[in-house]
């Protein structure tokens, strides 16, 4: 595949636009996407996600006064959710805040957000020791049981942060989708498609934003096994519709 739209359209996707880059939004086959992240591994293409990277000596101090978590404890190679908000505590934004170094971050917007989210970021940075600037990283998320075995497969160790692939450097950060198994997979733009196609090949399936979001409200929210997974997403399928 040349790029990840020409996967997306062999694979029959539904396409919303954030941020002028697609968000596949389901690929026609329901029951199947659902079934790969409850038993097997869904790839979730969020090119339409934003890196940011911060490095530097100030780089821990800047982000924990800007974000709502404790990002001076995050520990390297653990992702952390985020709120940014206004002075006056107005959530603007959420973001993922994953530690890969000692004095190096990266900030991961949700769709479309991109720019907003260095806007904002930039707009406190005055004297702190540190550079940012978007990372030209695609994100893949692998959700489900076979998760490990599917990234494997492919060539990855999803235990392993920052690791070579094809020549590059591929980052993966697990970080579990309510109930869930789930790594990040962080890599060059260009080589998203091919690793895309290396996981397809090792026996994942890939899956809409849409069923991803209905997961992770299926594990902050809800316990009551009567109402499936597969419920769930048809609700977000449909308010996405409307």
């Amino acid at each position: 595949m040349e790029s990840m739209q020409a996967m997306h359209a062999a694979h029959h996707a539904v396409l919303d636009l954030a941020g002028g880059k697609p968000l596949p939004r389901g690929y026609g086959d329901f029951a199947a996407e659902v079934d790969a992240l409850e038993h097997g591994a869904g790839v979730v293409d969020l090119e339409a996600c934003g890196v940011i990277g911060v490095r530097g000596p100030d780089a821990a101090q800047f982000l924990n006064g800007v974000a709502t978590n404790n990002v001076k404890a995050l520990a390297i190679g653990r992702p952390q959710d985020n709120l940014l908000c206004t002075t006056k505590g107005k959530i603007l934004q959420v973001v993922i805040v994953l530690r890969v170094k000692e004095e190096d971050y990266l900030v991961i917007t949700e769709p479309g957000a991109l720019s907003a989210v260095a806007a904002h970021l930039d707009s406190y940075h005055i004297q702190e020791d540190l550079q940012m600037g978007v990372a030209g990283l695609t994100r893949l998320d692998i959700i489900g049981p076979r998760t490990g075995d599917v990234l494997g497969a492919a060539g990855l160790d999803p235990a392993r942060l920052i690791q070579p692939y094809e020549g590059a450097a591929a980052v993966l950060a697990a970080h579990p989708l309510g109930a869930l198994p789930r790594v990040l997979v962080l890599v060059p733009a260009p080589l998203a498609p091919k690793l895309a196609e290396a996981l397809l090949g090792a026996g994942a399936r890939l899956a809409g934003s849409a069923f991803s979001r209905a997961a992770a409200i299926d594990g902050r929210t809800h316990r009551d096994d009567t109402i499936t997974l597969k419920m769930r997403v048809s609700l977000s399928v449909e308010a996405l519709r409307r």
